[in-house]
């Protein structure tokens, strides 16, 4: 008998306590883009579907249970506030910041993305999320996108017959990286630029390594 692959299963559905550990009964949960000051709504949806989205704040039920699922493409920031608070909320019981869930079509050594050439200026499309950065140039001296905030894509870096094996890739971020072809880089945008949000790495024994450093970036 073959033992399949097996992993913990998610919460189906988010559940709140108030500080006495009891149910929030009437809670709300408000949504909004990651990163955002003033606070900016945004959406979450009631289903799998994503076709309808979550009111904003959410209200939670008498089991204090509310489900949300979330745009892969996007970062979230989360604030929990009594049934009393006002909105925007005043008076709330935590904010939690730059909420991502994992994009399901995004896996190291997968070419299923959209390709795109790492040129002097690497242009990101404004659709899509997902995208092979065709390794063949040395210097990127810009990162270029009319993104709005909290857009999230992912590169993955892959080689090409004219690769060169140290890159610069410019992003807001001043610290340096090292990647190895193959990798996925998921950036997020904000109101200066990109910046790096997570990445991927491939096995060292399945991919050759480059180098791709990552110095400042403002737009």
């Amino acid at each position: 008998m073959t033992t399949p692959t097996v992993a913990l299963a998610p919460l189906p559905r988010l559940r709140f306590v108030d500080n006495n550990g009891n149910a929030l009964s009437g809670g709300k949960l408000f949504t909004y883009v990651a990163g955002s000051s003033p606070s900016t709504k945004q959406a979450t949806y009631v289903d799998s579907t994503g076709a309808t989205p979550n009111t904003n704040p959410i209200i939670l039920n008498s089991r204090g249970e509310c489900d949300v699922w979330l745009d892969v493409t996007k970062s979230y920031k989360f604030t929990l506030s009594p049934p009393t608070d006002t909105d925007p909320p005043t008076n709330s019981f935590w904010t939690v910041d730059n909420i991502v869930v994992p994009n399901p079509n995004v896996e190291v050594g997968d070419s299923q993305g959209t390709d795109i050439t790492l040129a002097a200026t690497l242009v990101i499309p404004d659709t899509g999320n997902f995208f092979n950065v065709i390794a063949g140039y040395d210097t990127v001296t810009a990162l270029s996108s009319g993104s709005t905030n909290g857009r999230r894509v992912s590169l993955q870096f892959l080689v090409a017959a004219s690769f060169v094996s140290s890159s610069v890739l410019q992003l807001k971020d001043s610290m340096n990286y090292t990647f190895q072809i193959g990798d996925v880089l998921t950036l997020r945008a904000v109101s200066t630029g990109w910046i790096e949000e997570s990445r991927k790495d491939t096995p060292t024994n399945i991919l050759a390594a480059a180098n791709i450093a990552l110095a400042a970036f403002a737009r």
